[in-house]
């Protein structure tokens, strides 16, 4: 990875590990060639920036970091078919998100659902399209980017017993977030979480997006089981440009979305030099 080991080795070797392992595990995939496989890796880390000094390392830095080091070695990498539907590495992952966006709240979004609690309620497009524009703002956020939106989560127990009341269902409680699922939403209002799941995915080819980005979110928008609730995970990463939304450009700070001004357009771009 280096000709010469670095201060940080410990981190580089865990974004190293995690990167492998995603595209093993994660996305179904298989070494090609080894002798490839390490041609790329030998010298690699010399590429990889890490911030200096020492204190705790943002997930921001890692997940940029992971996905420089995927694009790196993906070349030395085929699809073997033995793609897991289950994602049960997901478990632990989508803990993980939950646990990181206490401190990296740009990169994370949480929805209870898309539909209002009412009885006649309609699915709430409003909701659903700021969604996608959100992952766009989250991609901008720098290169290496990877956002999310999780639905099927309150941030607040106040919105968590209003679900609770109005499904008569549980939450269950990780951290400062309550997972509420939306099985009982699909099931009131879809039929059944293949039903919701095949609305969204039919949603999202409608979107003001980039063909790249609806690709991407289209591979990256999945449900998990977490015990006995269904939770829907979408993300979006950063491409090599910055990501439009209805041909406008945002970003986001905290939970506030922002569109790029004019004065503002040449720093932004510069994100992605």
């Amino acid at each position: 990875m280096f000709s010469s080991p670095p201060a940080r080795f410990p981190r580089f070797f865990q974004l190293y590990f995690i990167a492998l392992y995603e595209m093993l595990f994660v996305d179904g995939k298989e070494v090609d060639s080894y002798a490839k496989l390490l041609k790329l890796i030998k010298h690699s880390g010399e590429t990889i920036k890490l911030s200096e000094g020492g204190g705790n390392w943002s997930a921001a830095e890692k997940e940029r970091g992971i996905a420089q080091i995927s694009g790196i070695l993906r070349k030395s990498f085929k699809k073997n078919g033995q793609i897991d539907p289950s994602k049960r590495h997901w478990i632990s992952r989508f803990e993980n998100i939950l646990m990181n966006s206490t401190t990296e709240q740009t990169l994370y979004d949480f929805k209870m659902g898309f539909y209002d609690l009412k009885e006649d309620a309609k699915f709430n497009s409003d909701l659903f399209n700021k969604a996608i524009k959100t992952l766009t703002a989250m991609a901008n956020t720098h290169r290496g980017a990877v956002g999310y939106v999780i639905v099927g989560v309150c941030d607040k127990k106040a919105s968590a017993d209003a679900h609770k009341n109005h499904y008569d269902t549980g939450w269950i409680r990780f951290g400062s977030y309550f997972v509420n699922g939306i099985d009982k939403e699909a099931e009131n209002h879809e039929k059944d979480t293949d039903t919701y799941f095949t609305k969204l995915t039919n949603l999202l080819k409608g979107q003001p997006i980039s063909d790249r980005d609806k690709d991407f979110i289209g591979r990256n928008i999945f449900t998990i089981k977490y015990h006995n609730k269904t939770v829907l995970i979408i993300s979006l990463s950063s491409g090599d440009e910055p990501s439009m939304y209805d041909g406008k450009y945002y970003t986001r700070f905290g939970s506030n979305l922002d569109e790029v001004k004019t004065q503002n357009m040449l720093e932004f771009i510069k994100r992605f030099a």
